[in-house]
Parts: C-alpha cells; sequence; structure tokens
C-alpha cells in the first residue's frame, strides 16, 4: 500500500488516492478477507480457505469428519477443502477454538434451516403461548429511546432512532414470533446468516483473548460503511403510505401499527435475525452474541454493500459465483462505469491492479459489478444495490 492512501473526497467519502505516480499493471493493493462464505451450491466441490474449485470432483478433505456427523445430513457437512494444508491454515489462522465454533454456527444454521424447509419439528404457537424470555435465552437488548415523536425519514439521526425503536418493538413482539416460526429464509439468507455469524465470532474470540495483531479485528469491519438508514429510507419512500416523509408518533406504539409503515424488505431482515437467534437457542452453544439484535444488523448492513463475490475463475465469461467475502482493507476503492482499477482473485486473496497508468493524486476506483449494460440499467442496479446514483465521468457522458 506504498502508493495509495485513504482520503476524503468532497461528494465521495472515504476513497483511495495514488500517492506516487502508478503504471499500468502494478499491483496497487493485496487484500485477504475477515470473513467468508461459500454458497450451498458450490460446498462439495469448493475448498473453505483457498477457494479452488474443483467441480465435478468433490472436496479432498472434509471439513467435519465422517464419524463426528451423528445427525442427517445438512450442507456443511458436506464442505471441505482441497488439501490438508488448506484446513490447517482454516484452524491456525484464527483464535484458538474460533474455527470449532464457527462450524458449529454453520451446523446450527443448517439445521435449523432443514427443519423449517422440510416441516420437521415446527410447531407454530399461539401469540400467547410464547415466552419472549424463553425464546431469546434472556440476552436481547431491551432498553429503547422512549420518546413518541413523528419521524422524518429525511432527518437520518431520526430514521436511525425509529429503526432501533422498530427492532426493539419487533423482538419482543409475541404474535410476531410466533408467525416466524415458521419462516424459511432463502438459501442464499441462510449463507448471509453464516457470513454474520463469522463475524460475530472473531468479535467474541478478540473480545475474550489475548489480542493477536496478526489477525484482522471486528473494528476493521466496523470501519466499513453502513447503509441502513439509507437503505431504510429508501425503501420507506417506494411504500404506498409514503405520501409524506413523515412517520406518525402512533407507529411506535405496538409493532402491529410500526409494520404499516415498516417496508417489505426490512420486515425480512428482521425475519431473518429472528431465524438467525432461533438457530443458536436450539443448541447448547454458550454464545451471547447471537441474542443481540444490534451486532447482527451492524455486520448485515455493512455486507450487503461491502462484500465482494468469489468468482470462478477470477476473470473472463462463464463466471460462476462460489460466494462472498468481506474485505475491509479494500472498501476505500469507490466505484466508477470506467474504472482505473481492476479486481482479480487470487486464491483467499483479492488484488487489486491498476488498469492503465494513473498518476499522483488521482483516485483509485473499480466496477462494482457488470458496466456493460446502458446507462439508466447500469444506475438503477447501483441504486438498488448500493444506495447511490452513480455521476461518474461515463454516467454523465453517456446520460447527455
Amino acid at each position: 500500500m506504498g502508493s495509495v492512501q485513504v482520503t476524503t473526497i468532497s461528494g465521495r467519502g472515504r476513497a483511495y488516492c495514488a500517492t506516487a505516480s502508478i503504471a499500468k499493471g502494478e499491483t496497487v493493493l493485496t487484500s485477504s478477507p475477515i470473513a467468508s462464505i461459500v454458497s450451498q451450491e458450490w460446498l462439495p466441490e469448493t475448498c473453505l480457505w483457498c477457494f479452488h474449485c474443483s467441480y465435478p470432483r468433490r472436496n479432498k478433505v472434509r471439513a467435519i469428519a465422517h464419524q463426528d456427523i451423528k445427525r442427517r445430513k445438512t450442507p456443511f457437512q458436506g464442505a471441505g477443502f482441497c488439501s490438508d494444508s488448506c484446513k490447517e491454515l482454516a484452524v491456525t489462522s484464527n483464535y484458538a477454538g474460533e474455527w470449532e465454533s464457527v462450524q458449529q454456527a454453520y451446523l446450527a444454521l443448517d439445521h435449523e434451516y432443514r427443519a423449517r424447509e422440510q416441516h420437521e419439528g415446527i410447531a407454530t404457537p399461539a401469540a400467547s403461548e410464547v415466552d419472549v424470555g424463553d425464546y431469546f435465552g434472556g440476552h436481547v437488548d431491551t432498553n429503547g429511546s422512549e420518546t413518541e415523536e413523528a419521524t422524518d425519514i429525511n432527518d437520518s439521526v431520526k430514521s436511525k432512532e425509529y429503526i432501533d425503536r422498530v427492532w426493539n418493538l419487533a423482538i419482543r413482539d409475541s404474535g410476531l414470533l410466533a408467525n416466524t416460526e415458521t419462516f424459511v429464509p432463502e438459501s442464499e439468507r441462510v449463507d448471509m446468516c453464516k457470513l454474520i455469524a463469522t463475524c460475530l465470532i472473531r468479535n467474541y474470540y478478540s473480545e475474550s483473548s489475548t489480542s493477536d495483531p496478526s489477525l484482522q479485528n471486528f473494528d476493521s469491519l466496523m470501519h466499513m460503511q453502513c447503509n441502513e438508514v439509507t437503505r431504510f429510507q429508501d425503501l420507506y419512500r417506494k411504500m404506498e403510505v409514503a405520501g409524506s416523509t413523515v412517520i406518525p408518533a402512533t407507529a411506535l406504539q405496538s409493532f402491529e401499527d410500526a409494520s404499516k409503515y415498516l417496508p417489505e424488505d426490512i420486515m425480512q431482515d428482521i425475519q431473518l435475525y429472528l431465524f438467525f437467534s432461533a438457530a443458536f437457542e436450539k443448541t447448547n452453544i454458550g454464545i451471547p452474541w447471537a441474542f443481540d439484535h444490534t451486532l447482527f444488523r451492524q455486520v448485515l448492513y455493512r455486507e450487503m454493500s461491502n462484500s465482494f463475490g468469489i468468482w470462478d475463475p477470477s476473470e473472463g465469461s462463464e463466471q460462476e459465483l462460489l460466494g462472498w467475502a468481506l474485505h475491509p482493507k479494500a472498501v476505500y476503492f469507490n466505484h466508477s462505469c470506467e474504472p482505473n482499477i481492476r479486481k482479480v482473485r487470487q486464491g483467499r486473496n483479492m488484488v487489486f491492479i491498476a488498469e492503465q497508468n494513473i498518476e499522483q493524486g488521482d483516485e483509485l476506483c473499480i466496477a462494482y459489478g457488470s458496466v456493460a449494460e446502458p446507462v439508466d440499467e447500469r444506475r438503477t442496479r447501483l441504486l438498488d444495490n448500493y444506495s447511490f446514483w452513480c455521476q461518474c465521468s461515463r454516467c454523465t457522458r453517456e446520460s447527455t
């Protein structure tokens, strides 16, 4: 990183800029992920460490030994590594006990997903039968602002307060808890839960163990931009009730009232958290981090706009999306539809290479996904996925 530094640019926030001239083809940054997840579809053939995909051949080394599998098969029980050395790295490149906790978390989420998917042992209790304290093991933060004021969603501070209140109402609403018992998330969302669990486990072990400077900590993840408020504001404006930007104070009287002003995507995020916490409530693992929706949201709303796809092959056509990885060091590359930096996956790492000669002081930009579409399609995709309307030089030129 000798030729780049993080700078604040007006209207664009934090960004990487060149501190010296950079020649075309030069590597400007190499990043390793703080957390990664291989999707269920590719687990049997993709190494959990280096992401080598041997399809159609399965991994040589199992993550979980066959003799240790005591319950019916779930996706993670078919996961593994391409070699013993990759498995050894997965174990040793963490705090002591961390990898074992990650495995237990993945299995817990898989079992909950399969049970709901197959409708095995899932009862829908009457609302009056749900004991919120039992459901969350007593770990839920029930504190919140007691203000009962109308909320103007154009005010980001007030919007954040409103969102916090809605989440606190949701996780204590017995009717929602009862209805969510049968909620089955999409498999991709279960993968997201695993990625979140990996991050929260790192936070738990880094707080309870001797600090290890060789390991990325949770604070590096928190440096990423959190898009929770922006996402809520954008989704709310698209609702039919959004004739006004003001949400009345009565919306905070109960979750039933709040739900009338809650975008469907946010409701699904809440249901995903309830699925997440329910999976761990049914295990014997001592993991209090699983019952804190604030921690869950801190990762969820950073992952949505900051994660990098794990593609195979790393460049070229006919790519397959194997999973997702979080790279805290790489989030300072802003987007451009005519980028001067190309990203390439090299095993576990993401490498960023100059696409052209770059002058000192120039901003370093990558493309957030494909930039082959017409300008209106590009802008709409970026707005939907990353919450910004692209004003790069190419979009500006092509829209006039």
